[in-house]
């Protein structure tokens, strides 16, 4: 049904109510390694693009007339004090707008898709080949919330709850599933055996911080067997 909101300053806002499909975004992992990254803008809003990257092995370029290469920006980042050109934009996949004129904006996106590059231009989703998801970052572990730009506030408070029930220490656990991956898919060939171990084992890491131990001996084998105490997957402490 039709709803309405009196806000302060605005006026009468009236919704009209909308049936969608489940799925209006659809959210894909981008590697980082050997991709480069173009932001364009020298406010805060590309400053916030710009330590997304913060500590990623992604090439990322800052292009701005204000930027000096000796300020505070984002860590890794290559400042270029002026815009770019573009030719400059031919080397990039992932290209950042974050810009008030128009006419810049729409030249550089055209500029970058003739290279072959994915564009985002800051607060205009229907000028974007992708919107950019609030993100909850435990290292190999991302989580990402999305409403394909409608409300990056909302995708922000949702993000903010994941984060409270998804603590800093699941990255490590992340890179010991990581290393007994070879070893369970030698020992476990069948697939839905498989899936009953990592359900098995992930449920207990995260409950009792050790994995079941009737499954590990398979894996393993009897001889490298962890304690009961010892909170070990095949030597990999799990915390």
């Amino acid at each position: 049904m039709r709803r309405s909101w009196c806000v302060k300053g605005v006026g009468q806002i009236t919704v009209e109510p909308r049936i969608e499909a489940l799925m209006q975004s659809f959210l894909a992992a981008i590697p980082l390694a050997h991709t480069s990254v173009a932001i364009i803008g020298d406010g805060s809003e590309a400053e916030a693009k710009a330590r997304l990257f913060a500590g990623s092995p992604a090439e990322v370029w800052r292009f701005g007339e204000e930027l000096t290469p000796n300020a505070a920006f984002a860590p890794g980042v290559r400042i270029v004090s002026r815009w770019p050109e573009p030719e400059d934009l031919e080397r990039f996949k992932l290209v950042f707008i974050a810009h008030d004129d128009a006419y810049a904006v729409d030249a550089w996106a055209a500029a970058a898709r003739a290279s072959g590059a994915w564009v985002n231009v800051v607060d205009q989703p229907s000028k974007c080949d992708f919107t950019t998801p609030a993100f909850v970052d435990r290292d190999g572990l991302v989580i990402g919330v999305a409403t394909g730009g409608r409300s990056p506030a909302l995708a922000q408070h949702v993000r903010d709850l994941i984060a409270e029930v998804v603590p800093p220490h699941f990255a490590e656990l992340v890179a010991q599933l990581e290393a007994l991956r070879p070893a369970v898919f030698a020992a476990l060939p069948d697939p839905a055996e498989r899936k009953a171990f990592w359900t098995s084992a992930i449920g207990d890491a995260l409950a009792i911080r050790q994995a079941p131990n009737e499954v590990l001996m398979r894996v393993n084998g009897p001889a490298r067997h962890p304690s009961p105490t010892s909170g070990s997957w095949s030597g990999a402490s799990v915390r």
